[in-house]
């Protein structure tokens, strides 16, 4: 505890500054009320200086009146004898220096400053006319000569006699010496002073309170201007009254400040000791030292004092509550483990509660009021067990999460019996999440800010939780399929990285539904995922205790323990059975078929490719080889991927180079034996491969995009010959022509087809459009309207390799066809084959009933072309009456046929 003591006193700012303030509030009234009794004092002094100094120009003023009455009295009893002037040095008259007769109309004296008697004064007012003049000193510090003048009986003379000096002024003894005294005639004339330096005095002094004046009135009885007396200390008054002043005072003064001071100190150590226990103490807080001050008084430092300490034990409290919550933080983005958090949660409620065990009851969701059990009591060990009821008093947890105690009967009664205890619900973003139970032996009461800590602790628990779910959601979505439930990608990479990272031998089956596009196209992707969940189903119970997942779209992969090729073949055709089966969805069946590429492990092949590309390689090789088939991968295969990646780039750049050309093979009417048009088929003449076989490039060109130029090339190149062959005036025929699905999907197909036309000058019934039986299915309405617009223009339009797909009686009785092509996998063997002829001859039977011309393609045998002549096939086109030619060869046959007809 810090003690104030005075040697540390003034090593406060506050201290020292307070100190400053009381001795100036001590001084500043002391100097004024010192200041206000000087001047008080002082100008009493100068007022009876003042009083003084008039007394003494009065007596003064009065004895020299006396004497000029005296004077004046003596001159006139004189100046009534005409005949009689008495010598000056008479002993009856001392005060004069002369006496002189004088006449009345000349001037008594040049240098008279007085005023001269009117000749014309009557006789009786001579006497109270009488004069008195006065002579200028002749030099400094010399008394003026005053004369009397009396005037005569005879109004004709009078007498003058100039007055002692000594006389009229008095000598020295008179005058005490501690004055200086001087007579001042009108207009400040000096006329005597006893001190010759007192007029500049007077002067000098006047303004100064420090003369005094008094005027002697002389024209009642001389008709001259009064005199001033002036009297003035020639030293300064004694200053006995000031010294005892100023001593009494600054006794007084001093004793003021000091006791003032005095006073000060102890108030002020009385105010600055707690408060710098205080200040210490807010120190230590701001350090995380949160030990109470220790102040004992009972004032209001005291009351701060409790309040200090109650906030700073709030403050440790609060402070190590978010610490711990902050740790939990921390846990949560580090390393997310409810056990580790649980763990945190516990430590802190044992500082608030160290008796208290801890249950954390969670909440699974797949379990109806039940889930997952934590505790933690005096081994420090967290243990889980399952199947425990975590509704708290049969309650929805939303309800206790919000009640005003948070408490009721402990829903984990077997381990509250005989303790007290405290229940909340552990709610976050107002879903309940579990139950967080305590329990301590005895009976207690927990304080709001108990209560509120536990709270907050609990709601981390919460969020742990939470956290952790949502991990294992955002798991679930990284490495799992959404619509299939098997794994995605990224988790059959994880596991087929784990396959091959082992020495277990094991299999990787990527499997992809034959043609499924279709599906999408013709019933909708809402059909099609439908599908694909039953596919995903189907491939689950294959698999068995394998994996199963699903790369994208109709691509799945299956994972199984086995490396021996036999056995896997099994396993492989197992699967391809399962997926045949028919599948229904809602109202509609499907006959599903895929391809399999398998690849095995561990495998002697080293071309730097994983697993799963090696079995994707082989599905592209079963699907080559017509679908419905599993190819197990070997390194030939990779070299036949990278044949066909160059064939890709060869494919890009024929079409920049016009490496491409047409063949024309005939359509024969099967009554007259006329040639009625012909087939444009394309061919690729490469520089260094040679001849290129549609059967290779076709398909690649419709995977890479490249069949839209492509197919927008042959039709104008096939019109543009067509025209020609007719302006050259052979047989109008009409030239068929293939569009692909994805040509005539495109944005502006109708349009294009209607320039070419323009462009080419070909009449539109020149050009017939075939469209394969799979694209005329799709797009529903909108292919209605394609169609509609083609046929508008005047084209003939045409459905190939019908049978072959989701024939529907329905499509062809709405779509504006005019044309039927069967399939030649259905003529191939139609001389031998029951169910091949019974296919046929009802095709046919259909297309005539919906006025449609039937074409049966690839007829290379005299039993078929007999047996479609027999059902009413209307034109046939195969071997048998031509393979496709140039342009010139179809030419000349239109010719020969041009000259037989002739």
């Amino acid at each position: 505890m810090p003690d104030f003591r005075t040697r540390t006193f003034f090593r406060s700012h506050v201290s020292r500054r307070i100190t400053l303030f009381f001795v100036i509030a001590a001084l500043i009234p002391t100097l004024l009320l010192g200041l206000l009794t000087y001047r008080s004092i002082n100008a009493g002094l100068q007022q009876q200086q003042h009083t003084e100094l008039v007394e003494v120009s009065r007596s003064y003023a009065q004895a020299v009146a006396g004497r000029l009455g005296f004077a004046h009295a003596a001159l006139a009893a004189l100046a009534q004898d005409d005949s009689a002037v008495p010598s000056p040095t008479s002993s009856r008259y001392p005060m004069f220096q002369s006496i002189d007769r004088i006449p009345l109309r000349e001037p008594a004296s040049e240098r008279d400053v007085s005023t001269r008697v009117k000749p014309d004064a009557a006789p009786h007012s001579a006497l109270r006319l009488a004069l008195l003049a006065v002579q200028p000193s002749r030099g400094t510090g010399q008394a003026a000569i005053v004369s009397l003048i009396a005037v005569s009986p005879s109004p004709s003379t009078a007498l003058k006699a100039p007055l002692r000096t000594e006389y009229l002024w008095g000598d020295g003894d008179e005058i005490s010496a501690a004055y200086s005294l001087c007579v001042y005639a009108s207009g400040n004339a000096p006329l005597f002073c006893n001190v010759p330096t007192a007029p500049a005095q007077h002067l000098r002094d006047a303004s100064a309170a420090r003369t005094g004046s008094f005027e002697l009135f002389l024209k009642p009885a001389f008709h001259v201007a009064p005199w001033t007396i002036v009297a003035s200390r020639r030293f300064p008054a004694s200053g006995g009254a000031f010294a005892d002043f100023f001593m009494v005072y600054l006794t007084v003064a001093v004793s003021s400040v000091l006791l003032i001071l005095l006073l000060s100190l102890v108030q002020i150590r009385r105010v600055l000791g707690p408060l710098e226990r205080l200040t210490a103490g807010a120190r230590r807080i701001a350090t995380g030292d949160f030990s109470p001050v220790a102040v004992s008084t009972d004032d209001e430092f005291g009351k701060l004092a409790v309040a200090v300490n109650d906030m700073s034990n709030q403050i440790g409290r609060q402070l190590t509550t978010l610490q711990t919550l902050a740790a939990i933080d921390q846990n949560m983005l580090t390393r997310l483990d409810l056990q580790s958090v649980i763990r945190m949660v516990d430590a802190r409620i044992r500082l608030l509660l160290p008796h208290a065990a801890l249950h954390v009851a969670r909440q699974v969701a797949d379990r109806q009021g039940a889930g997952i059990l934590y505790s933690r009591s005096s081994d420090e060990t967290v243990t889980s067990e399952d199947t425990v009821d975590v509704d708290p008093c049969h309650q929805d947890l939303a309800q206790i999460a919000i009640s005003a105690t948070g408490l009721c009967n402990p829903p984990l009664t077997r381990l509250t019996d005989g303790n007290s205890s405290w229940t909340t619900a552990l709610m976050w973003q107002g879903a309940s999440r579990g139950i967080l139970s305590l329990t301590w032996p005895g009976p207690s009461v927990l304080n709001a800010d108990t209560v509120d800590e536990l709270t907050k602790l609990a709601n981390r628990i919460a969020v742990a939780i939470q956290l952790e779910e949502r991990e294992q959601h955002l798991r679930y979505q990284a490495l799992y399929d959404s619509l299939t439930g098997l794994l995605n990608r990224s988790g059959l990479e994880e596991k087929i990285l784990s396959l091959m990272a082992g020495r277990s031998a094991g299999v990787v089956l990527f499997i992809d539904i034959d043609r499924f596009k279709q599906i999408n196209d013709n019933f909708g992707h809402k059909t099609g995922d439908l599908v694909l969940k039953e596919v995903g189903q189907r491939l689950r119970v294959a698999v068995g205790a394998g994996v199963a997942g699903r790369l994208a779209g109709d691509e799945f992969v299956l994972i199984v323990d086995d490396s021996d090729a036999t056995s896997v073949a099994a396993f492989a055709l197992q699967v391809m059975q399962s997926l045949t089966r028919p599948c229904e969805v809602g109202t509609q069946q499907f006959q599903l078929t895929c391809s399999i590429g398998i690849a095995l492990h561990p495998s002697t092949i080293d071309d730097g490719l994983t697993l799963l590309e090696r079995a994707d390689v082989a599905m592209y090789r079963a699907k080559q080889s017509g679908r419905n088939a599993y190819r197990i991968y070997n390194a030939a295969m990779t070299t036949e991927n990278h044949q066909r990646q160059a064939l890709e780039s060869d494919l890009r750049q024929a079409l920049k180079e016009g490496q491409f050309f047409l063949h024309y093979q005939p359509k024969v009417n099967l009554v007259t034996g006329a040639i009625e048009g012909a087939e444009a088929l394309v061919r690729w003449l490469h520089p260094v491969r040679g001849l290129v076989s549609p059967l290779q490039f076709i398909g690649l060109a419709e995977e890479i995009g490249l069949i839209v130029p492509l197919g927008a090339w042959i039709m104008r190149t096939a019109c543009l010959q067509n025209a020609a062959w007719r302006r050259a005036g052979l047989k109008p025929v009409r030239i068929a022509v293939n569009v692909a699905a994805r040509q005539f999907a495109e944005p502006g197909f109708v349009e294009s087809v209607a320039a070419i036309l323009h462009e080419t000058g070909l009449p539109a019934d020149g050009l017939e459009i075939e469209l394969t039986e799979g694209t005329m299915m799709s797009e529903g309405e909108q292919m209605i309207d394609q169609l509609t617009k083609l046929r508008n223009l005047g084209i003939l339009l045409a459905i190939d390799d019908f049978g072959t797909g989701y024939s529907s009686l329905a499509y062809l009785k709405r779509y504006p066809v005019s044309v039927l092509k069967i399939d030649q996998s259905f003529v191939r063997d139609l001389a031998a084959n029951r169910d091949d002829q019974l296919i046929v001859t009802a095709i046919i039977g259909i297309a005539h009933n919906l006025q449609l011309q039937v074409v049966a393609e690839g007829v290379e045998t005299l039993a078929q072309l007999d047996y479609l002549k027999a059902q009413g096939c209307d034109v046939y086109q195969g071997y048998y009456c031509s393979k496709p030619v140039m342009p010139a060869a179809f030419m000349a046959m239109l010719e020969d046929q041009k000259h037989r007809s002739v």
